[in-house]
């Protein structure tokens, strides 16, 4: 028996690494603090996904080099110099918005049909993004934003699977 690794089993670590973020937020709308660990675990599986993918054979070094370009924002958020939280979530959202628009234009160029059943993930992750970065811009925390941002916190994560899963499922069917 011999193990083969494809985009199909890259992706497979991505699901992974959202089903830990889905439980810190899950967590976190409980009311409960976030399990450090399934943050931390969540934040490598997305770092080997993001180099795997770079590492995959016969890709364009443009696409290598957004996949590591991912790779980078991903660990610039907490390694950021600055405790300026929106910095460090904008950071966070560049990785995931490059991914799935890299993903999204690779589909659409393989097979334009394809591409265009990838596009409400695309959007999905993309404003969910958007909208929990800007809501830390606020100028005061107040307990109707930290509901607000943990709610985005949720809708970012179920983004991100859907748009895992979906990549997961074209992955599959190309087998």
């Amino acid at each position: 028996m011999s193990l083969t690794l494809t985009r199909k089993t890259y992706y497979l670590l991505g699901i992974l690494a959202v089903a830990c973020n889905m439980f810190n937020a899950i967590l976190l709308l409980t009311g409960s603090s976030p399990v450090s660990p399934g943050e931390s675990l969540a934040f490598v599986l997305t770092g080997l996904m993001l180099l795997f993918l770079a590492a995959l054979r016969g890709i364009p070094g443009s696409e290598k080099g957004r996949y590591f370009l991912s790779f980078v924002l991903l660990l610039a958020g907490p390694a950021s110099l600055t405790t300026y939280a929106p910095l460090n979530r904008a950071l966070l959202a560049g990785c995931w918005i490059n991914l799935v628009f890299m993903e999204y234009s690779r589909l659409r160029r393989e097979d334009p049909g394809r591409g265009s059943s990838f596009a409400g993930p695309v959007a999905a992750v993309c404003l969910c993004e958007l909208v929990q970065t800007l809501l830390l811009v606020a100028p005061e925390m107040t307990d109707l934003l930290k509901m607000a941002y943990n709610l985005a916190f949720f809708a970012c994560t179920l983004a991100r699977g859907w748009a895992m899963v979906a990549l997961y499922r074209q992955a599959a069917a190309r087998s």
